[in-house]
């Protein structure tokens, strides 16, 4: 399905067909599309902080596919940004003198003799100039299993290039998981003992695969027009098992067959011909695919059971934070409906495809007494908006009312939560409720703690509950309204830049972040961390996103506005 024009130009059709700039699941290491997850996050954190405090080795390992180049490559983008002088080794099957002249080479230091003294003595004098400038030299070595021991020994000496204080090269190594086993043999015991800082990467999580899939197609340009559904999602992680590289793999032969069929939606059907063209599986093995974690389990076992024998061996005979966009790439100002089309969290519905209240039985009356009760606590006394509707034939559904909302400068946010959860946001809201021989009908919690609950009930005024007698007629759904004050109606995410960046973080200044600094509008990992460490304390999922859920606490938590609580 490709096109090739007179002057040669590769172009891929479907790239036309979808709106995309480029391919949003190609397998090269873009930092531009790495995605920050919980675990790549932490990963990054933890070498940027190693690397800071000159701890000399750290090292990360993880199973084929994870992501470890993506990761690579994204911290050298992060280092050169902070000025650091870095050198990154991709064929590491080299002699430990065609490695020290690589690593000159890589730094740039034009010819340096064929001794290993002359190499060395030439790389410490770089070393020591660029320590006087305040620099941090930092070495990188993807595939670093690939590493004879003798070389990972001879690198282990070049962390001895130091002053009295600090060491003058940060060395970081990357590699999959028989690298650990390699440093295990007697002969490296000292090269282990001197890696401060360990890292394994994970496969990314079942939760964290749709907001993966959907930042790629951000990245490349996507402005929402293709929809994975539940069932596509859901069939992905069964065949990945979270592995990036096969994600992104089964992900680019799905887009292949929509376009094909032209169609933007990627469903389960798309998925099963996309793994069966990968796998080439029949049908019945189709239907019960085997877990991708299951499948390398099995290699990586094999692998690091001949690779100790080998290590062994040779030891004897003398013988290794949706995410991350670039913001210089990425306009986010000028793709900022694009941005929150893939980005904003689907509302969490109880209304039906056609977007009625799922009851069939329900008193519209009874919703919309409900929803004026929390008009009032919000300060707003209109009866003429429930009359009207209640007035009007037309059905009373999700835009309708949250619609009406927006009149009042309110959001709304339907849920299905805890009431725990409900009671750390902190607003009050509305609780869809069935009682014995009832239909279910909506009610407005106004005050909520440790031992009771008050409500406006339609049908009795205002009433307590005891927090058991409300859970055993709640059917689990709610409707929160909340005031954006800031009109930021998009997520906030690592990366990004820009004058709703800035505001945030003044708001966040206001409940005690940022006492040290300046609001900078730019998104990075300071920002992160405190927005990370605000959600923890406040019960909220700790994903480093400004999403509206974490919008809703701070807006609530800043006292010299008028917010309603429970």
């Amino acid at each position: 399905m490709e096109n090739y024009s007179a002057k040669g130009n590769f172009k891929p059709m479907y790239k036309v067909f979808f709106g995309l700039k480029e391919k949003p699941f190609k397998i090269t290491p873009d930092p531009a599309f790495f995605f920050m997850g919980t675990n790549h996050q932490d990963a990054l954190n933890h070498l940027l902080y190693g690397i800071s405090q000159q701890e000399g080795f750290t090292l990360v390992t993880g199973h084929i596919g994870t992501g470890k180049t993506i990761l690579c490559r994204t911290l050298i983008k992060e280092l050169n940004k902070e000025g650091a002088k870095t050198a990154l080794i991709l064929n590491p099957s080299l002699s430990e003198i065609e490695l020290l002249k690589t690593i000159n080479e890589e730094f740039e230091l034009g010819k340096t003799g064929n001794t290993k003294k002359a190499i060395i003595d030439r790389l410490n004098h770089f070393l020591l100039e660029q320590f006087s400038l305040g620099k941090n030299v930092v070495l990188i070595i993807d595939e670093a299993q690939n590493l004879q021991p003798e070389v990972l020994e001879g690198i282990r000496l070049l962390s001895n290039l130091e002053t009295e204080k600090t060491k003058l090269i940060q060395i970081v190594l990357f590699g999959q998981l028989e690298l650990e086993s390699l440093l295990d043999i007697s002969r490296l015991k000292q090269l282990k003992q001197r890696i401060a800082i360990r890292y394994r990467l994970k496969p990314l999580a079942k939760k964290e695969i749709n907001n993966y899939i959907n930042h790629r197609l951000m990245i490349a340009g996507s402005s929402g027009k293709i929809r994975f559904t539940r069932e596509a999602f859901k069939l992905v992680y069964k065949y990945s098992s979270g592995i990036p590289r096969l994600i992104n793999l089964v992900c680019e032969k799905a887009l292949l067959s929509c376009y094909v069929s032209q169609s933007f939606k990627v469903t389960g059907r798309s998925i099963k011909e996309a793994i069966k063209n990968i796998e080439g599986v029949n049908k019945k093995r189709l239907n019960s695919l085997q877990s991708a974690a299951g499948r390398y389990a099995v290699i990586v076992a094999a692998s690091l059971l001949l690779i100790s024998i080998g290590a062994i061996m040779g030891s004897k005979q003398g013988g290794t934070v949706f995410f991350r966009p670039d913001p210089d790439s990425i306009l986010y100002a000028k793709n900022k409906k694009n941005i929150e089309k893939i980005t904003n969290k689907p509302i969490e519905k109880e209304f039906d495809s056609k977007g009625k209240i799922n009851d069939s039985g329900q008193n519209k009356s009874f919703f919309l007494e409900s929803f004026t009760a929390l008009l009032r606590i919000w300060g707003i006394e209109n009866d003429s908006v429930a009359k009207g509707m209640i007035a009007s034939k037309k059905d009373v559904n999700n835009l309708v009312i949250f619609n009406e909302a927006k009149k009042f400068n309110l959001e709304a946010i339907s849920l299905h939560e805890p009431l725990e959860r409900i009671k750390k946001y902190g607003y009050p809201c509305m609780l869809r409720v069935k009682e014995t021989c009832s239909q279910p009908y909506h009610i407005a919690l106004i005050k909520l703690n440790d031992m009771e609950a008050t409500v406006v009930n339609p049908k009795k005024g205002v009433v307590r509950y005891t927090i058991i007698d409300l859970k055993n007629i709640w059917l689990g759904d709610s409707i929160i309204f909340w005031r954006n004050l800031d009109g930021i109606t998009g997520d906030l995410l690592w990366g990004m830049r820009g004058a709703e960046v800035e505001q945030i973080q003044k708001r966040f200044k206001e409940v005690g972040y940022f006492q040290d600094i300046s609001p900078t509008g730019y998104f990075g990992n300071y920002t992160q961390l405190a927005v990370r460490d605000f959600q923890g304390k406040h019960g909220l999922e700790k994903n480093g996103i400004v999403g509206n859920r974490t919008k809703m606490v701070l807006y609530r938590l800043l006292a010299k506005h008028s917010i309603p609580g429970l």
